[in-house]
């Protein structure tokens, strides 16, 4: 029973003073909820809305190369904060939602904050999605002339679109 990582089996019972019982059911280990676990869909709500920005980011710039490395890196990003957030099991590296509530409340002998552990899980993410970058923009660079992988000044989807409408050439 140690390492299932829900508090509740499906037939067992809540006592009556519990979290579980008054707030809906089966929630993570240590963890109060009401119907759906609060503060995981917060922080997955603001990691959609930073991925889709990241996105539209992305798709502005000059280059395929700079859009393919930057594409690499939110890839990444946003599957380990996907994964981070709704895995139910414990893993320190790289840590997941579940692993930081444990080690909080192992630490410190209280539950902790909800705060805290987005806090953390947005952090690994931003730390990966830069180590993925520059790994990726290292090894598109082994391929490419600089002066190929990033464009400084390029024209606007606007500029693109009317250069394309009336037959203009050049960059």
């Amino acid at each position: 029973m140690e390492d299932q990582p829900y508090s509740l089996a499906d037939d067992e019972e809540a006592p009556d003073e519990s979290p579980q019982r008054c707030c809906g059911g089966r929630a993570f280990a240590g963890e109060r909820r009401c119907v759906f676990p609060i503060a995981r869909c917060l922080t997955a709500a603001l990691s959609a809305v930073c991925v889709y920005f990241s996105a539209n980011s992305i798709a502005g710039f000059c280059t395929s190369f700079m859009r393919g490395v930057s594409a690499v890196a939110l890839g990444l990003a946003a599957l380990y904060n996907a994964w981070a957030l709704w895995t139910p099991f414990a893993s320190p590296w790289p840590p997941s939602w579940s692993w930081l509530k444990a080690e909080t409340r192992a630490r410190a002998g209280r539950p902790p904050s909800s705060f805290a552990c987005a806090a953390m899980v947005l952090f690994h993410t931003v730390a990966i999605a830069w180590l993925s970058w520059l790994c990726a923009a290292a090894f598109a660079y082994s391929f490419v002339d600089f002066d190929e992988l990033i464009e400084w000044h390029c024209a606007t989807g606007k500029q693109a679109f009317w250069r394309w409408m009336t037959g203009g050439s050049g960059r």
